[in-house]
């Protein structure tokens, strides 16, 4: 395993809550965390395994990483996070990307006597500094990218993470109902440049919005956030799948962007719950 340690990353001493498994930090969460991650791992295995004939180097390559474990609040079971859950695919390559100092060091603990340790990165800092030194081929190489942020994430990291990981695709989660619409009456009288919303689409674009009520402001943010991401050279779908709490309450929502169209095929592969004909493959 190689682990590196930057001068951004977090070193406050965890305080929260730790598995009864092993001790080590654990990140909260509810019920909803199977939808996001049934559909990660259903891609990610359409990915890896279809592609192996084709690319000899298969990356996946996860901000935001997290501890490797997950409580969930209503129950108190734990489960496996994204990070552990892809590790048995069929990449070469797996760089995590987790700025908490306590969190990074509880993923390189469960992965250390895994069978692919020697296949992991795992790099602990601010994920803008980290994407300055990561180095992903851009010939023979293909990355499939997860961005799972707490709040808003930024159009600049997704092009920054463009730019290293040139061919592939990526999913985000885009905090649309918690991030967007929940604050909606706070940011629309924000007036500074450093407004989350500025940071989402890297300009204030958004501000056009204001005497939209949330929904409708919501709706038009999202549009120009996958406008955002066809101007970096991706291509938009939209099967984004919203993640539900209690079945009606949207939290956030999962869209994808994809390096062609065969990526667009193998999602909505994935969102239907079904396996693409060998046919898909053969067009790699």
């Amino acid at each position: 395993m190689k682990y590196v340690t930057l001068p951004s990353a977090r070193t406050i001493p965890w305080k929260g809550t730790v598995s009864t498994l092993d001790g080590l930090p654990v990140r909260e969460s509810g019920e909803y965390i199977d939808q996001k991650h049934s559909r990660l791992e259903y891609y990610s295995n359409m990915f890896a395994g279809g592609m192996k004939n084709k690319w000899p180097n298969r990356v996946y390559l996860e901000l935001y990483a997290g501890p490797g474990r997950c409580k969930i609040r209503e129950t108190g079971k734990e489960e496996v996070g994204s990070p552990l859950k892809v590790l048995d695919l069929n990449f070469t390559r797996f760089i995590f990307v987790e700025r908490e100092e306590a969190h990074a060091q509880a993923l390189a603990k469960r992965i250390e006597n895994h069978p692919r340790v020697e296949d992991v990165e795992i790099w602990n800092g601010d994920n803008f500094q980290a994407l300055d030194q990561i180095s992903i081929p851009s010939t023979r190489t293909l990355t499939f990218s997860f961005v799972d942020p707490t709040g808003l994430v930024e159009i600049n990291l997704i092009k920054k993470l463009k730019q290293i990981a040139v061919k592939g695709d990526v999913l985000i989660n885009l905090m649309d109902s918690m991030g967007i619409k929940m604050n909606w009456h706070y940011y629309r009288k924000s007036i500074g440049s450093n407004c989350k919303l500025t940071r989402l689409l890297g300009s204030d674009e958004w501000k056009e919005f204001r005497d939209l009520d949330s929904q409708q402001a919501n709706a038009k943010i999202q549009e120009l956030f996958r406008a955002k991401l066809e101007a970096l050279g991706y291509l938009t779908e939209e099967y984004n799948v919203p993640v539900m709490m209690n079945g009606n309450n949207q939290l956030y929502r999962l869209v994808f962007a994809a390096g062609d169209q065969l990526g667009i095929k193998f999602w909505r592969a994935a969102v239907k719950g079904t396996t693409p004909q060998t046919d898909f493959f053969d067009q790699l």
